[in-house]
């Protein structure tokens, strides 16, 4: 519920904006009362949003606990949506009536409103929906971060840390993984974050790691790890055969990992290490 109204509130000052900033002939004919001072006017705007406002959150309050009782389809929801707008219009369409006193008749205010109020409402909603993914993205990549994640696979449990060993570091300098070498396939990067590939008894498995792949590539070039492509570092020793497809090179290694792109950049580099052995 709190998200909800965070998204209202932004919504909510968004459109007052809208209203102040976006003028087009078509709006401004439809918004605009001439009998009205633009300081009026942006008052009764407010007022109705602020309404309109108050109306959704009490919706969504209603579509939560619906929701919580049984499953919505697409279709229900998009109706649901509508709902709204057609409601907001007619409290959009009242108000100027009753207490504005505007001489245009209802339909012309209903009309003008079902074409703007989802044009004010889609742009906020878009923006605060990419928004709130991406910080839950990034809540659940902290939390994954935060738990315990220091693993010692068992073909190497019977040995002491050593020299020989890879120790994966987060940006912090905090011990992550410490693997063999010749368990680790490869390395691949996004954003900040750079996921490593290896096999822990006998199966494949991934740690997320807050590093750049620049810090990783340096750390793995001294065990026989070569860069094939930009967000791509690769265990020599695992790799089964190059071959050249329609849009470039490719990768296919050990344990059935398939497709892993080599970019132009790399590509001789790449064909000299594997013709010259």
């Amino acid at each position: 519920m709190a998200t909800n109204i965070k998204i209202l509130a932004f919504v909510a000052i968004f459109s007052i904006v809208f209203i102040c900033v976006y003028n087009p002939l078509t709006f401004s004919s439809f918004i605009n009362n001439p009998a009205h001072t633009p300081q009026q006017q942006l008052v009764y705007s407010t007022i109705t949003i602020i309404a309109g406002v108050l109306f959704i959150l009490a919706s969504r309050w209603l579509l939560i606990h619906i929701y919580r009782k049984s499953s919505l389809t697409i279709l229900q929801y998009c109706l649901w949506l509508f709902g709204e707008v057609v409601i907001v219009a007619t409290i959009y369409s009242s108000f100027n009536l009753l207490v504005t006193h505007d001489n245009r008749n209802f339909m012309d205010f209903f009309r003008g409103a079902i074409t703007f109020i989802p044009l004010m409402l889609a742009i906020p909603y878009v923006v605060s929906y990419l928004y709130l993914s991406l910080k839950d993205k990034d809540r659940k990549i902290n939390k994954l971060l935060a738990s315990p994640s220091f693993v010692l696979p068992e073909p190497m449990a019977e040995h002491t840390l050593d020299d020989n060993n890879i120790n994966f570091c987060d940006n912090k300098g905090d011990l992550k993984l410490s693997i063999r070498p010749n368990h680790v396939y490869y390395a691949e990067s996004s954003s900040n974050y750079t996921t490593i590939h290896y096999q822990n008894n006998g199966k494949m498995e991934r740690l997320l790691l807050r590093n750049t792949m620049k810090s990783v590539e340096e750390q793995l070039a001294t065990h026989g790890f070569a860069r094939c492509h930009r967000t791509y570092i690769i265990n020599l020793k695992k790799v089964q055969l190059v071959r050249k497809e329609r849009d470039g090179y490719y990768l296919d290694m050990e344990n059935g990992i398939t497709n892993i792109p080599i970019s132009q950049t790399y590509a001789a580099k790449m064909v000299m290490l594997f013709t010259s052995k």
